[in-house]
Formats: C-alpha cells, structure tokens, sequence
C-alpha cells in the first residue's frame, strides 16, 4: 500500500479538516477527517506511517467516502 496523500483543508467555518486519498492495488478511497476528529487525532494522523480508520461509508452523487470516526 502507497503512503497516504494528506491534504489538510479549512472550511468556510474556519475549523480544520483533513482529506486522504487511500489506494492499494484493489482500488482507492476518499477518507473525511472531520474538524472533532482531526483536533482529537491531529498528531497521530501528521506522524504515523501507517493508520487504521474506522467509520461510515457515505455516498454522493455516485462516489463512495469514508466518514473517519477513529
């Protein structure tokens, strides 16, 4: 598995939130790091090589997401 792409972004509300990219040779997904979970992870998620996300599949318009809630 590739190192995740981590693209930190900032909502109009100001709070930060954080979009990855995770592929593997079956495909790839889009993860949403919402702003609770982003503030309550932010060092695990900026200096780990590796994670583990659990949470909910949302879908829209077509394109499946990953909600992190761990």
């Amino acid at each position: 598995m590739r190192k995740p792409l981590r693209k930190p972004s900032q909502p109009m509300a100001g709070d930060r939130m954080l979009m990855l990219n995770l592929s593997d040779h079956s495909g790839m997904m889009d993860v949403v790091v919402w702003p609770a979970q982003y503030l309550k992870y932010y060092s695990v998620l900026s200096n780990s090589e590796a994670l583990r996300i659990t949470g909910k599949v949302a879908e829209s318009f077509g394109v499946s997401t990953l909600e992190a809630q761990q």
